[in-house]
């Protein structure tokens, strides 16, 4: 084994005597598993990078013109196809003051150097065939990265062949209400014949024009969705349909449906924010109830918010903690029962000094009792300070927590284990374990808590991520009870899906430009 001395906080792994490489990583708790699930099942078929729903109808379209005009098998051919296309939109994208298209950084770049030619294949592919430092990095193109996922969740794509990577739009079926083949044929519609022609010439030559993107335009704008056409008709379908259309129920679920009426409504009632935080921060301030009783629907967003207070807390406290290690000893090392009480001694200090806890050795019955603020305004105290009052708000928002949802717990619970939303770290578990620690000094709570729940607990989710690689996302190390600063994490937001919805519905013109209900829309709510 080399004798080399390390320096820098690098390690080597065990036995092989190879360099580990600390990177950023994400989730450093492991606690946004239990938002993701939540958003997952109460809406299915999306996810947060597909920001434009006419992308559904386009690629149905466009693996439907494949099978006819190309044919083949082998999964490179259907990559290039698909790339050049992708590409094609991109370039549209900058001759229409159309925004939300993937793709479009790289040729906006393209199109600023004046050129009035492009060459499609330099744009999807490097001359050794890689694509770092194309239109698009990934393989398989904004398809394979961003949508094939939902695309096949929602029934319009399957695979063509199950032993290549080849994917064909679904086909029309008795008892299927939108497919992939529906969609292909309302999008071919929208079409004109000489603009299909321009298209697909292009990604045959494999260059095409200024003059001829322009000439796309509007048919292969994304954004836009031709008003009362069977393509728009069919996505608003799409959306309202069962959660999984292919998949045989006698009793289908219908979260993804729900929820788009939970979230019209909300727009009918008059609000002052259209956004994903708005419509969450509604469902927890409801307690996931309507009119009194608890909603199957709501109570899954209720959830959500809970966890995203949670996870984005717990966070803070580890971003704090990491904080006062690092003014306390820089990269240097610290004993971790100091580091414990240390931490614990400034938050104790820092929620006295404002007020928020008459002394140190106040239990947290006393403190859930006193009047906490609000879980929002706790948020955006954490979200605006650093260190140990980012690490003090963090605690106060878990005990506020807790004194405003323990009278739910127990029918968010009985919510999380019948729809497999429930883990071992999930807010509802962590809290029906609270009342045990009411009797306890808060000053001895923090302190277990850094060590149980942030330090050791990040140890154990950075040890889990390493698997057999040389990479890891620790933020300390920890040798011989002490530990060291590597660096740190923001604690950040899970994306609830919400806001795609909310761009879906927009470009369907069922929300419009005001963030209002159109005609459209109120059609729609009535319907369904």
């Amino acid at each position: 084994m080399s004798t080399k001395v390390l320096d820098k906080n690098q390690y080597r792994i065990p036995f092989f005597g190879e360099k580990m490489r600390f990177i950023r990583g994400l989730d450093p708790l492991g606690l946004q598993l239990s938002s993701q699930r939540a958003y997952s099942y109460l809406l299915p078929g999306l996810n947060n990078v597909t920001g434009r729903i006419r992308y559904y109808s386009f690629y149905c379209w466009l693996l439907n013109e494949y099978s006819i005009r190309n044919g083949s098998t082998n999964p490179a051919e259907q990559k290039r196809f698909i790339r050049r296309a992708e590409y094609i939109i991109a370039l549209c994208s900058q001759f229409g003051n159309i925004e939300g298209i993937s793709g479009s950084t790289y040729a906006k770049n393209i199109v600023e150097t004046a050129a009035t030619e492009f060459d499609l294949q330099k744009g999807t592919y490097n001359p050794d065939g890689s694509t770092d430092g194309t239109y698009w990095k990934y393989s398989f193109g904004i398809f394979g990265q961003y949508y094939l996922g939902s695309l096949r969740q929602i029934g319009l794509v399957s695979e063509r062949d199950i032993h290549a990577e080849v994917y064909a739009r679904t086909s029309k079926r008795e008892g299927i209400k939108v497919t992939g083949e529906d969609l292909a044929e309302a999008f071919n519609n929208n079409i004109s014949l000489d603009k299909k022609k321009i298209f697909f010439n292009a990604i045959s030559n494999g260059n095409i024009s200024k003059d001829q993107l322009l000439s796309l335009l509007p048919d292969f704008d994304m954004t836009k969705v031709s008003p009362e056409s069977d393509e728009q008709n069919l996505l608003i379908d799409l959306l309202i349909d069962k959660d999984e259309p292919l998949r045989i129920e006698e009793n289908p679920i219908t979260m993804r449906k729900r929820t788009l009426v939970q979230l019209l409504q909300f727009i009918e009632s008059g609000i002052d924010e259209l956004s994903d935080r708005a419509f969450v921060k509604m469902a927890y301030n409801e307690k996931g109830k309507i009119d009194g009783k608890f909603d199957d629907c709501l109570l899954g967003w209720y959830f959500y918010q809970c966890n995203e207070y949670w996870q984005f807390s717990s966070t803070a406290i580890l971003n704090g903690l990491i904080d006062i290690l690092q003014s306390e000893v820089n990269t240097g090392w610290m004993f971790l029962p100091d580091l414990a009480e240390i931490s614990g001694k400034q938050i104790l200090y820092f929620l006295k000094e404002e007020k928020l806890i008459p002394d140190e050795n106040i239990t947290l019955q006393r403190i859930i009792e006193s009047h906490l603020p609000e879980e929002e305004d706790l948020y955006k105290l954490i979200k605006t300070t650093r260190g140990t009052k980012r690490a003090a708000y963090g605690f106060l928002l878990i005990l506020k927590l807790y004194t405003e949802n323990s009278d739910n717990l127990g029918e968010l619970k009985t919510y999380i284990n019948s729809k497999g939303l429930s883990s071992q770290n999930d807010i509802v578990t962590y809290l029906l374990r609270f009342n045990s620690f009411l009797t306890k000094r808060f000053r001895e709570f923090i302190e277990t808590f850094l060590y149980n729940r942030i330090i050791f607990r990040h140890q154990f989710v950075a040890f889990n991520k390493i698997g057999g690689g040389t990479q890891t996302t620790q933020k300390f190390i920890i040798e011989d009870n002490k530990i060291r600063h590597i660096s740190n994490f923001e604690p950040v937001n899970t994306g609830p899906r919400i806001a795609n919805l909310i761009s879906f519905l927009k470009d369907l013109d069922i929300i419009n430009s005001k963030d209002l209900l159109s005609e459209k829309g109120m059609q729609v709510l009535l319907s369904i």
